[in-house]
């Protein structure tokens, strides 16, 4: 078993699609990339039907099964991109979606239940951070050290458009164990 794609629900499908490919530099999946294709150049060029690469929207005849298969009523409209990390199409992916019908703001804390955060493992936190910054993303807080049992690491959370927290981890000297 192993980790197949995270979904994350988005209010304004565009912005987070640039948010996720542009800052974070994630690879929209598409037809050319699962076969070993590159990533496609300027990710945010529409094609002629007007989707972004990757991006699917759902048919009405696939709405019944998307309803029986999450127990639920309504309009099952959605637009949705798998996206992944740069040299990883076979995953984990980020399953991003915007329904239909709109998305409602979440209170999300650290200490609240369910899905939390995303940490990401990045080899140099301190570059990513001034990337990003650089980039317009605000950030919780600045880089820390921390330990965690047996180990070392830096973190540093930030979010996306919808307020998902997000975090970077640096592991010590590139993987488990002390500073």
């Amino acid at each position: 078993m192993k980790l197949f794609h995270i979904n994350v629900v988005c209010t304004d499908f565009e912005k987070s699609y640039a948010f996720y490919t542009e800052k974070l530099g994630m690879v929209p999946l598409t037809r050319r990339t699962a076969a070993g294709g590159g990533a496609p150049a300027g990710a945010l060029t529409k094609l002629p039907d007007g989707r972004l690469p990757g991006e699917a929207r759902t048919k009405d005849a696939d709405q019944e099964g998307s309803r029986r298969a999450l127990g639920m009523t309504g309009d099952m409209g959605s637009r949705g991109v798998l996206l992944y990390w740069a040299g990883m199409p076979e995953g984990p992916y980020i399953d991003l979606l915007e329904w239909n019908e709109g998305g409602y703001a979440v209170e999300r804390t650290p200490k609240g239940s369910g899905f939390a955060r995303l940490a990401l493992q990045v080899d140099d936190i301190e570059a990513e951070y001034a990337r990003m910054q650089a980039a317009g993303v605000e950030f919780v807080s600045s880089p820390t050290l921390i330990t965690l049992g047996a180990t070392a690491i830096k973190i540093v959370f930030f979010e996306d458009p919808d307020g998902t927290l997000l975090e970077f981890v640096e592991l010590s000297a590139g993987g488990w164990g002390t500073v």
